[in-house]
C-alpha cells in the first residue's frame, strides 16, 4: 500500500519529536531494504532486539511452530516452554541467579525486580522502602521505571506520574565529565561513595535496592571504572540493600560477553533484569 507517511501520521500518536522519513518492507540477518528495493545494514538492530539478525531461520521456524500448537494460557496452568527457558537461563546466568520471572518488556523487568526487592523486605519485617537509582540513568517508560530513571528529559509534563516517592538518585561513574569534578584514578572512585552517603543521610534505615545498569545505554554508554561496582557491591552487602542490576541494554551478548564481565569485574547481584 502507498502514502505510509501519510497514513501514519494520521493514525498513530506521534511519540517522537523527529523520524527518518524511509518506509523498511522487509529484513534479513544485518540487512534491510526499503520500499524502493534499498538495501541498509541495520546498525540499529532493530534498536538492540535482533541479536540475531532479522528473519533468522531458526527463530521463524520456533515461532511458527509454537503459533502452531499453542497460543497462550496464562499462569494458571504448567506449559513446556517457560520452563525450557528457565532452565537454560539458569545454565547461562551468573550462579546467583538461579529462578525467573518472565515480565513482556524491559521495563516490566525493571519494575518486577523492585517489587520483589520490596516483597523481599517485608518479608524480613524490614521497614525499608526506599529504592536508590543513579543519575544519567534510563530504566523504562513506565511510572516506576520513569521514576528510577535518572533524566529530566524523559520526565518533563508527566508531573508526579514520573515521580514517585521513595527513590533517590546518586552520581553516575561518569569520569569523561565526573558529576564530583574529580580525576580517575586519583578520585580514588570517590561516587561510589554516593550510595553509601545515600543510605546513611538520605533513606536511613530505609533503603531497599540500590539499582544500575552496568553500562548505562541512554546516558551516553558511560561504562564505570572497574573498581566501582565492586565497591558497590561491598556497600549493599554491608547494610543488607539488594543490588539490582538492569541489564536490559547490555545483556544478551550486545557488549560482547552474554552478561556484562561478571567474572571478570568480580560482582554479583541477587537481581537480574534482562531483555532478549
Amino acid at each position: 500500500m502507498s502514502g505510509v507517511f501519510e497514513r501514519d501520521s494520521k493514525y498513530l500518536l506521534q511519540s517522537l519529536p523527529s523520524r527518518t522519513r524511509l518506509h523498511i518492507t522487509r529484513g534479513r540477518g544485518a540487512r534491510v531494504w526499503d520500499s524502493s528495493g534499498r538495501e541498509y545494514l541495520d546498525f540499529f538492530s532493530g534498536i538492540a532486539v535482533n541479536n540475531v539478525g532479522h528473519c533468522h531461520p531458526r527463530v521463524v521456524e520456533a515461532v511458527k511452530k509454537q503459533a502452531e500448537t499453542l497460543m497462550h494460557t496464562s499462569l494458571l496452568y504448567y506449559i513446556d516452554p517457560p520452563v525450557r527457558l528457565a532452565e537454560k537461563l539458569a545454565e547461562i546466568t551468573p550462579r546467583s541467579i538461579s529462578r525467573f520471572f518472565f515480565a513482556n518488556s524491559g521495563a516490566e523487568a525493571v519494575e518486577g525486580a523492585v517489587k520483589l526487592a520490596k516483597k523481599y523486605a517485608y518479608k524480613n519485617r524490614k521497614s525499608a522502602s526506599h529504592v536508590i537509582a543513579l543519575d544519567l540513568s534510563f530504566h523504562g517508560r513506565t511510572a516506576l521505571a520513569l521514576t528510577l530513571t535518572g533524566q529530566h528529559k524523559y520526565k518533563h509534563g508527566l508531573g508526579a506520574f514520573a515521580n514517585y516517592p521513595g527513590v533517590v538518585h546518586v552520581a553516575s561513574p561518569y569520569c569523561y565529565r565526573c558529576p564530583l569534578g574529580l580525576d580517575y584514578p586519583r578520585c580514588g572512585v570517590k561516587c561510589a561513595e554516593a550510595l553509601e552517603d545515600a543510605i546513611n543521610r538520605r533513606t536511613p534505615g530505609e533503603a531497599t535496592a540500590f539499582i544500575a545498569e552496568p553500562i548505562q545505554g541512554e546516558g551516553g554508554i558511560i561504562t564505570p571504572p572497574v573498581e566501582y561496582f565492586k565497591k558497590v557491591n561491598e556497600v549493599c552487602g554491608r547494610y543488607g540493600v539488594l543490588f539490582i542490576c538492569d541489564e536490559v541494554q547490555t545483556g544478551f551478548g550486545r557488549t560482547g560477553r552474554l552478561f556484562n564481565n561478571w567474572l571478570v569485574r568480580g560482582w554479583r547481584s541477587p537481581m537480574q533484569s534482562l531483555s532478549s
